[in-house]
């Protein structure tokens, strides 16, 4: 990055920062004001339909009460009960209630007046008269109530009315006793509540006021809604849904505030209230695209005010970075020109500030560098010619080291192989001196000779040199060892490696299968983990964990039961495996002596068969894979040997 950029992103930050940091602020500052005062001016819209709709209630219920109250009302009741003046009695009763108490409130739909067993007796609705409403709740909560008391029904629909209806009752008494002998009940069409919800004024475009009831697990709107008027129904929404949560919580029996989703699926800014008497929810609501409109015009005022002073500081800084920077910038050229090598040019140091400073301590760099550089070509040519003899040397030398180490393999093959044949006839001759011998034993416990002749040859015969034949062919068979192992070794070296990725769960799955006898022998348990795939020759991979196994079965602990655990993990690129026993352990002394040729742990323990080429044969198997082994052990608490391989 350029100085006159990094000039311009500093006076950007400066100046920026600030007024980004202090319009945020004021932004979401207005935001949370105009939130709070639109919350409570929607909680106070709320309280007042809240308050105008129980006035409402309130009224409705005082007219039936002033209905119940009726002393005409009373007496025909009191005579339809009496079978004999009952047909004169209901015909008087309905032209009452529509000529004297219908007339008196427009707002009534319809009027009954049902007997102490809820029949309907007179109605100013014909298709009531005569229907049995002993069931409903609008009857049977209020027939048990107190004269001067009233009941508002929880059933908003009736079979005989086209409309849904808000029923009203009270109960009727007769004027002598004060006993209840029937129930008044008033319908008003549930749509005069519209007159409360929809009368918005002050709540701008997007205002409105809801009343809903909860039915099962549905909330059904009672009142017209804005934005849904010609739903054939009231329309019903599901409590659970995103759409019903300010009338869920006021349904819930609570007051509050909250911004959500409306019916619509607009987020909206919603105050709501809960109207116990009538198990009511009411919520007063606008959109919130409306109530932060005058924020996002403050919002776009802040971007506007924020680009054009970014382009007044940008020209500022452009001018300034320039009158900087002209001078780095022939200070610059000039460098160029020294870093292609003409360390005899001088940069002109026009200014006495830091810039001309700076050019001063080049041109006094340059000339330094100019005799450095005439030292370094001298050196450099020494050097070289040191190089390239010491190389040499060394080529020679790897040449040389090759040569003794194949030289060495074919050494160590001949004598294995040429050793043996001279070997095999002192096996052979010893073996026919061995039959001779007993021949002759036999010949001389045979023979007619006297017993002394018998005991001057029975020593030599019988113990002199059977002694010598047994050390003959003992210390034969232990050198017929020595060499095959030699011979294994050499041809080793010398065999061709087929490297593949080798699935090593499989691989150690078939070495535990061929050492089954003498896992099962031993009473081994052998858990493995899952094991990661490595690269090399799938016989020679076999052969050492073949003879790891085999180790930690010989150098098993006798006294206790035998575990041996083969995991292994992804490390630096490389395959790593660990072969882990709780047998003798070794000593801290034998540690790197063990992958020695011919070494033994415990040369005198016969119980524990073996060569003592078995980890010499695995560490130079994993060095022609570029592999490695390291032990750790301690006496009497087992071995881990850990195998890395390619990956």
């Amino acid at each position: 990055m350029t100085i006159r950029s990094k000039l311009l992103i500093f006076a950007l930050g400066i100046s920026l920062i600030p007024i980004f940091i202090i319009t945020t602020l004021y932004y979401f500052n207005a935001r949370r004001t105009v939130e709070q005062q639109t919350l409570s001016w929607l909680t106070a819209v709320a309280e007042s339909k809240k308050t105008h709709t129980l006035s409402f209630l309130d009224s409705k219920k005082g007219r039936v009460v002033d209905f119940s109250s009726d002393g005409y009302i009373r007496d025909s009741l009191e005579k339809i009960c009496i079978k004999e003046t009952q047909s004169d009695a209901i015909s008087d009763l309905k032209r009452h209630l529509k000529v004297n108490k219908k007339s008196l409130d427009s707002q009534i739909t319809s009027i009954a007046v049902l007997d102490i067993n809820g029949m309907v007796v007179a109605s100013t609705t014909e298709e009531w008269n005569g229907m049995d409403m002993s069931k409903d709740d609008i009857f049977m909560s209020c027939v048990s109530k107190n004269y001067g008391e009233s009941h508002t029904g929880k059933t908003y629909s009736a079979t005989y009315l086209d409309i849904d209806c808000i029923f009203i009752s009270a109960p009727l008494t007769d004027k002598r006793a004060n006993k209840t002998i029937g129930v008044i009940i008033n319908a008003y069409d549930i749509s005069l509540l519209d007159e409360i919800t929809t009368k918005r004024a002050g709540m701008g475009e997007t205002g409105e006021v809801l009343l809903g009831r909860k039915n099962g697990d549905h909330v059904i709107f009672l009142t017209t809604l804005k934005y849904a008027p010609d739903m054939p129904s009231r329309m019903s929404v599901p409590l659970s849904s995103t759409g019903a949560e300010p009338m869920r919580l006021a349904l819930k029996e609570q007051n509050g505030t909250i911004i959500a989703l409306d019916y619509r699926g607009e987020e909206v800014v919603a105050a709501y209230q809960y109207l116990p008497d009538m198990d009511w929810g009411l919520v007063t609501k606008l959109d919130k695209k409306e109530v932060f409109s005058p924020i996002t015009h403050l919002r776009i005022f802040t971007i506007i005010m924020g680009c054009i002073s970014a382009i007044v500081v940008i020209v500022i800084a452009l001018i300034i970075s320039k009158r900087v920077t002209r001078p780095i910038h022939e200070l610059v050229k000039g460098t160029k020109k020294i870093a292609r090598g003409d360390l005899d040019f001088k940069i002109p140091a026009k200014s006495k500030d830091e810039i001309g400073l700076l050019a001063s301590s080049f041109n006094e760099m340059t000339s330094q560098l100019g005799e450095s550089n005439k030292r370094l070509e001298d050196y450099a040519g020494n050097l070289k010619g040191m190089v390239d003899e010491k190389t040499k040397e060394i080529e020679q030398m790897l040449d040389e080291l090759r040569y003794k180490n194949k030289e060495m393999e074919q050494i160590i093959y001949v004598a294995s192989h040429d050793l043996r044949s001279p070997l095999l006839n002192i096996q052979g001759f010893s073996r026919e001196l061995q039959s001779s011998l007993d021949q002759m034993v036999t010949i001389l416990r045979e023979s007619d000779i006297s017993d002394e002749i018998r005991a001057k040859f029975t020593d030599p015969l019988e113990e002199d040199i059977p002694d010598a034949l047994r050390f003959i062919l003992t210390s034969s068979a232990k050198m017929d060892k020595l060499l095959s192992g030699l011979l294994r070794i050499s041809r080793m070296g010398r065999v061709t490696l087929t490297v593949k990725q080798l699935d090593m769960n499989k691989l150690i799955s078939e070495i535990i299968e061929s050492h089954k006898y003498m896992l099962n022998e031993a009473n081994v348990n052998i858990p493995i983990n899952e094991l990661p795939s490595c690269k090399g020759d799938d016989l020679q991979i076999n052969q050492v964990f073949s003879n790891l196994l085999d180790n930690a079965i010989k150098y098993r602990n006798r006294n206790k039961d035998t575990k041996i655990m083969i995991s292994g993990k992804n490390e630096d690129g490389c395959s790593v495996y660990c072969v882990e026993d709780n047998g003798i352990g070794i000593p801290e002394k034998h540690k790197e002596n063990i992958f020695e040729v011919f070494h033994r742990l415990n040369p005198a323990d016969n119980d524990v068969t073996g060569d003592g080429l078995g980890l010499s044969i695995v560490r130079r198997i994993l060095d022609r894979h570029g592999g490695q082994i390291r032990v750790e052990s301690e006496p009497g608490k087992g071995s881990k040997f850990i195998v890395s391989l390619p990956e």
